[in-house]
């Protein structure tokens, strides 16, 4: 078992608890309800908010567990990590930017705005 990681067993941990509290847990059931059709889980006197916010909060939770084990991973946290990622995404790049890249040449953009 030593050359197991620990990440790995608190997975397997945390994926049979979450199955077992889905399957057995009246609150378990109650998301699988929301998640088939939320109209009917309120018509069954489900509170539908209550249960969203309670599913996002333990999704909040499981992602600062999967942050703490990439960080015990790479055994190294700096504050440049992830910079310079999904900005395209956003839409915080339009035409015209003339900032520089890093490497200093300009930016090269085509017709919509796009970086080539």
């Amino acid at each position: 078992m030593a050359s197991c990681p620990v990440s790995l067993i608190v997975t397997v941990i945390i994926f049979v608890l979450t199955g077992l509290f889905l399957r057995y847990h009246r609150f378990g059931r109650a998301i699988y309800a929301v998640g088939g059709n939320p109209a009917a889980a309120r018509a069954a006197g489900i509170k539908v908010e209550r249960v969203k916010i309670g599913v996002y909060v333990a999704g909040s939770i499981l992602a600062a567990i999967g942050g703490l084990m990439e960080a015990g991973r790479v055994r190294a946290v700096t504050g440049q990590q992830g910079v310079r990622r999904g900005h395209h995404l956003l839409g915080l790049r339009r035409r015209g930017d003339r900032r520089r890249e890093p490497e200093g040449r300009p930016r090269q953009h085509d017709r919509r705005g796009h970086r080539g």
